[in-house]
């Protein structure tokens, strides 16, 4: 009998692989993942729950969204909020698992230093993007000594380029906002660095949050860095006002004209012994046809902008020839841009891409074929300098509090084609 007494008392249950597989399966909740309701439940006993000011349901309703403080959208727990309810300080704590929170509101709970900073370093563990986290009532954080940020500093720094916005008590140093830095794939982020013309926009991310103030005050020095590591400043000015175009650089004779036919002679020149042939079938009247005499053949167009620095788009269609294989892209003085090798279809596609003429005084439009013999179509080519941006970028001007839309500084060598990084300082640096 003493096996079974030992086994109702929990002694052999305890250890046993049963036990294990038990535990294994987690939470039986019914409107959220297990690793969900688990990691809710992981936190409930690290902050020790049971003398929370209020802990209705946790723990013991299956309906997760039920439980005080927790909020669940579309099957997932999106919101924990527990003001000012007697949380004790955690000597552990993870959100792992919890990849749809992007609320949190511990606010008022008068944790310590540490368990603040556990809190912040778990949440840049989890790897969750976008949300907002309120340590505010509760002990300010240890963000380490400049320049060396503690692991709660590289957690604040990394939450915030991750696009949260934290509230915490006090403020966040600024040399920890001067190491808050945006990684970005080079050739998504379009700049103007012309005098008169300085603006910027990214083709997927919303940068209007940065923008200056109704009055004009700007709260960012930014700072933009290329694949080499060369620099440009400017202080964030009011958003865009959409994308606005100016006329087309491209010949009127080879693409705005009533048929679009394309003057091989006049306006577009072989190189690498392509043969250029003006070709009835375009889209509107004629189209080029590349063919490849080479392994590098192309047809180049040779522009003059107004001044250097100029932000352009770059549009034309393109349909395949007797191949799928071609380039679309543009040579400035610092390099060339463009989506570069893409496959083109039976029928037209429009085809385009931002880019910036850096210091040239001239630059280079490219159409290209693929091999040995292959042709590709190309038409209605369009070269076009951007007055005004998307509502999503922001117009970049000299100084702090001023309207002029120069940058503040920048390195002779910036490619403005090519940056990877761009910085939110203090503007009063």
């Amino acid at each position: 009998m003493s096996f079974f007494n030992d086994l109702w008392a929990g002694s052999v249950w305890k250890n046993s692989v049963w036990q294990s597989m038990f535990e294994k399966r987690g939470f039986a909740s019914e409107d959220v993942p297990s690793r969900e309701a688990d990691a809710l439940i992981k936190f409930y006993e690290a902050t020790d729950g049971d003398n929370w000011t209020t802990n209705t349901g946790w723990g013991v309703d299956t309906t997760v969204g039920n439980w005080y403080g927790v909020t669940v959208e579309d099957g997932h727990v999106t919101e924990l909020v527990m003001s000012n309810n007697a949380l004790s300080d955690p000597t552990s704590v993870s959100f792992s698992g919890l990849n749809s929170l992007a609320t949190i509101d511990f606010s008022d709970n008068s944790l310590a230093e540490t368990p603040c900073g556990l809190i912040l370093q778990s949440l840049d563990a989890a790897g969750s993007y976008s949300g907002t986290i309120d340590l505010s009532g509760n002990t300010a954080p240890d963000y380490g000594t400049e320049p060396n940020l503690s692991a709660t500093g590289e957690a604040v720094v990394a939450l915030i380029e991750k696009d949260w916005t934290l509230t915490v008590t006090g403020t966040v140093p600024d040399w920890v906002i001067d190491m808050v830095e945006w990684a970005i794939e080079s050739g998504t982020l379009h700049i103007a660095i012309a005098d008169g013309e300085a603006m910027f926009f990214h083709d997927t991310e919303d940068f209007s949050d940065y923008a200056a103030e109704t009055d004009g005050t700007s709260n960012y020095l930014l700072e933009f860095e290329d694949t080499s590591g060369n620099t440009a400043r400017a202080y964030a000015g009011d958003v865009g006002g959409g994308e606005s175009l100016g006329s087309n650089l491209a010949p009127t004779d080879c693409c705005t004209d009533p048929d679009n036919d394309v003057d091989v002679v006049g306006d577009w020149s072989p190189v690498s012994g392509a043969v250029l042939s003006s070709v009835p079938g375009g889209d509107t009247g004629n189209a080029l046809e590349i063919k490849a005499s080479t392994n590098v053949p192309r047809a180049r167009l040779i522009l003059s902008p107004t001044s250097s620095g100029e932000l352009y788009k770059f549009q034309a269609k393109v349909k395949e020839g007797n191949q799928n294989r071609y380039r679309f892209d543009f040579y400035y003085g610092e390099g060339t841009a463009g989506p570069g090798i893409s496959t083109a279809t039976s029928s037209w596609e429009i085809k385009t891409f931002y880019a910036a003429n850096g210091s040239a005084a001239t630059f280079q439009l490219y159409c290209w074929s693929g091999f040995l013999n292959d042709t590709i179509l190309f038409d209605d080519v369009l070269v076009q300098k951007l007055t005004d941006i998307p509502a999503t970028g922001i117009n970049l001007v000299s100084d702090q509090d001023g309207t002029t839309r120069n940058m503040a500084s920048l390195d002779e060598a910036f490619d403005p084609n090519t940056i990877v990084k761009v910085r939110f300082l203090d503007p009063n640096l």
